[in-house]
């Protein structure tokens, strides 16, 4: 999802989302790993590959020096671990 720290799963047969990935904290480590000289030009996350034969995900991002493996690991699953997520990847569109 654009400019949030997260990432999506659609299911192609229903087009419902099957799960999600929480990257929280990920570009600010991305941007202190390049460097006070480095880092100026390091956006949001926007490349994302799924290798389905070993069960890795691979991100990178405008203007990120590198490629990273992310290791998917299960999260709590109560109401206010989901609540808070769903807080951070689902930004408020409308101020109703």
């Amino acid at each position: 999802m654009w400019q949030t720290p997260c990432v999506v799963r659609i299911d192609p047969a229903t087009a419902r989302v099957s799960g999600w990935v929480l990257l929280d904290g990920l570009l600010e480590r991305v941007r202190a790993a390049a460097g006070p000289g480095g880092a100026a030009g390091i956006d949001v996350l926007n490349g994302i590959a799924w290798d389905a034969a070993s069960g890795r995900l691979f991100v990178t991002g405008k203007q990120w020096p590198h490629l990273y493996e992310i290791k998917l690991v299960e999260a709590a699953s109560d109401a206010a671990a989901v609540a808070a997520a769903r807080q951070r990847c689902l930004p408020k569109v409308f101020d109703l």
